[in-house]
């Protein structure tokens, strides 16, 4: 005969503690699998993009004009209004030119025609000059050494000294005071057609334009936005202000100037505003550092700007380069996963016991699944030990 069993209220009992304790497991692996805790950390900071160089810089020109002369090299140095070109304007011919070049020949042949059997060991020392550079200007234009232009102005700086001299030095007859007046003459007529621009101001000088001097410049930096930097990066010809045939040369202040790329909206990771990055260029060796500004998401993606106070060297007449901006930097350290983006800005979703919180944040530094954050109000609202959910 089977034996029955009574059950006891203590059976009861267990099973209920049994499933009191299962519930608080269950709660605790699905409360951390849902949760993190904010912790302060470092984190290195590293962006790459293909950056684009806005300038501090102004365009200078003239009205129309049909050749120029310069008298400073590319990327020279000047000063206020130090010479920077000769213009020669519309309606200038090189009839004109010649014109003058013949009659200074013939003032020369008289010169020395009355200088004949005499000797002088000044203009001896300047002829001799003349025929080197002459030999070096012939040389520079076969590639086979020293820089053209200035080979060019030294020439005709010896050519003026020559003149000067002779004109001094020999007492002039009625022939020779007669070719004197039609050279001032054909002078007066060249100088109706020439113009001399002078340097605006300090800085470094270039005569390349590449069509954007007039949309990518500091006084535009309020209406740059990342639509416009990402046609910059295309090549798109519709941004392209073009560069006015008046135009002479750009002074370039080579001590201030912008790193501007483009990061997806849908990506949290920007840029850290005030902090100080370093920037280093696949295209070439140089380095700099500078301060990021506040990033701007617009309808498209975002705009990452770095302001740069450093001589930027050869960058002066360059608009596009592969860039890396890094930096050291600390904050709060959560998984990734827990990041959320709306509409252009990051948040994470904290746990405020009987309820949530959503603090806006700033992404600055993405180490694999981990995120270094900051909150954007300046009250502190986020703090390690807090608990943040998914968003």
């Amino acid at each position: 005969m089977a034996r029955r069993f009574r059950v006891k209220g203590r059976f009861y009992a267990f099973l209920l503690a049994l499933l009191l304790i299962g519930g608080v497991v269950i709660g605790i692996v699905v409360s951390g699998r849902n949760a993190s805790v904010v912790r302060a950390g470092v984190m290195t900071a590293r962006m790459e993009a293909v950056a684009v160089i806005i300038r501090d810089e102004q365009c200078v020109g003239v009205d129309k004009y049909d050749r120029v002369s310069f008298y400073v090299d590319e990327g020279a140095a000047v000063t206020d209004a130090q010479d920077i070109a000769l213009v020669y304007k519309w309606g200038y011919s090189d009839d004109m030119m010649q014109a003058l070049l013949t009659v200074e020949g013939q003032i020369y042949a008289a010169q020395t025609a009355l200088l004949a059997g005499v000797e002088n060991a000044d203009l001896a020392s300047i002829e001799l000059q003349i025929q080197n550079k002459r030999l070096a200007v012939r040389q520079a234009e076969l590639g086979e050494g020293g820089d053209l232009l200035t080979l060019q102005r030294e020439l005709a700086e010896l050519l003026n000294q020559r003149a000067a001299f002779l004109t001094q030095t020999v007492q002039p007859t009625s022939a020779l005071t007669e070719l004197y007046n039609t050279q001032a003459e054909r002078l007066a007529q060249l100088d109706t057609y020439r113009e001399k621009v002078t340097a605006a101001g300090t800085g470094r000088v270039s005569f390349y334009f590449d069509g954007y001097e007039q949309t990518l410049n500091t006084d535009k930096l309020d209406t740059i936005n990342a639509s416009l930097i990402s046609g910059v990066v295309s090549g798109s010809s519709d941004l392209l202000s073009g560069a006015p045939s008046n135009l002479v040369y750009r002074l370039v202040n080579p001590n201030l100037w912008y790193l501007a790329f483009v990061t997806p909206r849908s990506q949290a990771l920007r840029l850290a505003a005030g902090e100080r990055y370093t920037i280093t260029f696949s295209d070439c060796a140089l380095q700099f550092a500078g301060t990021a500004m506040n990033a701007s998401a617009s309808e498209g993606d975002v705009l990452n700007l770095i302001e740069i106070t450093e001589d930027m060297g050869e960058l002066y007449r360059t608009r596009k380069l592969n860039a890396t901006v890094a930096a050291e930097l600390s904050g709060y350290l959560i998984p990734l996963k827990y990041v959320g983006v709306k509409d252009g800005s990051a948040f994470v979703t904290v746990d405020a016991g009987d309820s949530e919180r959503t603090i806006e944040i700033s992404v600055v530094a993405v180490d694999g699944d981990t995120a270094l954050v900051r909150a954007l109000s300046a009250d502190g609202s986020l703090a390690a030990g807090m608990r943040c959910v998914k968003p």
